[in-house]
């Protein structure tokens, strides 16, 4: 099955916030950032303080939970997911449920 074509809306409807951490580097976050925004997403930068504007995301992307928003992120229903949800929904062509790859 081929991925989604580049241009294609797939994640239009998402806004989406990533968590830095050793294995989500600034350098792969750019990457899945331009990505994303290639196929409709729109990128939350976080605040200056670190924080992630919780009120404007639909998901975080992080590959792990120990991140101080995530108890908060969970409060609100905010999927937090890895960064294998976004390659898994654009060979699916949609936005993946798999709950192995939420956080």
């Amino acid at each position: 099955m081929a991925d989604a074509p580049k241009g294609s809306a797939l994640f239009a409807e998402c806004a989406v916030a990533f968590v830095s951490s050793s294995a989500l580097t600034p350098k792969l976050i750019s990457e899945l950032s331009s990505l994303l925004e290639d196929h409709g997403a729109t990128i939350c930068e976080p605040r200056r303080d670190g924080s992630i504007p919780i009120e404007k995301v639909t998901h975080i992307i992080s590959n792990t939970i120990d991140f101080p928003q995530f108890t908060e992120s969970q409060a609100v229903m905010i999927p937090v997911v890895t960064t294998q949800w976004i390659t898994s929904s654009l060979t699916r062509r949609k936005t993946s449920t798999d709950p192995t790859i939420l956080s």
